[in-house]
């Protein structure tokens, strides 16, 4: 079986690679829909923690949603394209 690549890996456990979503959008090594694939499965990730944490569950992390979103949406504001008159 094929080894997983640093992408793949990544977007199934964003934390285990980076500490902050800057960290992602930063690294050149990934594509811009990589980055962006990684960020969302981070925001994915926190809505569950903050699910839990509302049901009881301690969270130990920072909140990190709001700053996932602002990322994605500057990375997604970059493959927009803008119409010209």
């Amino acid at each position: 079986m094929l080894e997983k690549n640093f992408a793949e890996n990544a977007t199934c456990d964003p934390l285990k690679y980076f500490e902050k979503p800057e960290e992602v959008v930063f690294n050149n090594e990934l594509s811009r829909q990589e980055k962006i694939k990684i960020l969302e499965s981070w925001r994915d990730m926190c809505k569950k923690m903050e699910i839990a944490e509302y049901e009881g569950m301690k969270d130990v992390t920072e909140d990190l949603l709001p700053l996932i979103n602002n990322k994605i949406l500057e990375l997604t504001a970059e493959i927009i394209p803008t119409v010209r008159h």
